[in-house]
């Protein structure tokens, strides 16, 4: 059985069907879940379940510590989807930081930046985070993980009205 009691509330955990690679954490209250994604709020949403009103797409290995024992075996499979369609997805992902003398190499659309793998510093990582739009999830896919190291994609919930045709994307040192 994959519920549990954390601060008093109860957290119920599945897959659905239309995300083979995460894991739904369903929760009582939204409180639970928002600080649970590093790219905010947006990755929480609403579901259909009464008892479990809000859910939160991750990777299983990302869960907490205390959720490490819990074998695939154990987590329910469902049938049918339990949250609604998100409005865009949100990746996040690592690449080797590019020195500034390489600047005649394509961009990619997606992390608007300049990339060449074979002069990147390999002691060096910047952490790329943007969106993408529902339509072009396939090819983005296959473009980010050519570029990115440890490539994730996430449902996103937030209003995607804001993300104009330049979707935004953060950078970080690592």
């Amino acid at each position: 059985m994959s519920l549990y009691l954390l601060a008093g509330r109860f957290l119920h955990i599945v897959r659905e069907p239309q995300y083979p690679e995460l894991v739904t954490l369903l929760a009582e209250d939204r409180a639970l879940l928002e600080g649970a994604h590093p790219g905010g709020p947006g990755a929480v949403c609403e579901s259909f379940d009464r008892l479990f009103p809000w859910a939160l797409h991750v990777e299983r290995w990302a869960l907490p510590r205390d959720f490490w024992s819990l074998r695939e075996t154990d987590i329910v499979r469902l049938e049918h989807p339990i949250t609604p369609e998100p409005l865009c997805w949100r990746f996040e992902g690592l690449r080797a930081t590019v020195p500034a003398n390489n600047s005649g190499q394509a961009g990619s659309i997606y992390t608007g930046t300049d990339t060449d793998p074979h002069s990147a510093d390999p002691h060096s990582a910047e952490e790329v985070t943007g969106f993408i739009p529902l339509a072009d999830l396939e090819q983005a896919k296959a473009d980010l993980e050519k570029e990115l190291e440890s490539v994730g994609f996430y449902p996103w919930f937030e209003d995607a009205a804001n993300l104009t045709a330049e979707l935004p994307c953060n950078k970080h040192k690592r």
